[in-house]
């Protein structure tokens, strides 16, 4: 049986210096549990398997830190709309920048480059 965010928080104690060290190490480590496996369940989803286990780590963490900002904002209360876990939840802002914006597309060859601007005069009226 695992035990749920719920039930650490019910079997709390408080250590000598009143402090609930305890409580705080233990709800950090039922999050972990809990955002691992909805990692693992996104990979599923989507088809995903990673290089190695570091590769993994590294995207673990991605996903965990992206998907905690997710939560902060939908629990913030105060939005008109709500974010949600998507194909892009492992990336950096930087990756998807890189590998999902205009900035990947490759130049077009009709459009001059600034060195080949030709300045035409101006017309007659």
């Amino acid at each position: 049986m695992s035990l749920t965010r719920e039930k650490a928080f019910c079997h709390s104690s408080v250590d000598d210096s009143g402090d609930f060290g305890f409580d705080q190490a233990m709800s950090r480590l039922l999050d972990v549990a809990s955002i691992s496996q909805k990692h693992e369940e996104w990979m599923a989803r989507h088809g995903l398997k990673y290089l190695d286990s570091a590769d993994k780590d590294v995207h673990f963490q991605i996903f965990k830190e992206n998907y905690e900002n997710i939560e902060k904002f939908n629990n913030a209360g105060n939005n008109t709309y709500k974010l949600r876990i998507n194909t892009f939840s492992n990336l950096t802002t930087e990756e998807f920048m890189a590998s999902h914006t205009i900035s990947k597309m490759p130049p077009n060859p009709k459009v001059p480059k600034n060195n080949n601007i030709i300045r035409l005069p101006k017309p007659n009226r």
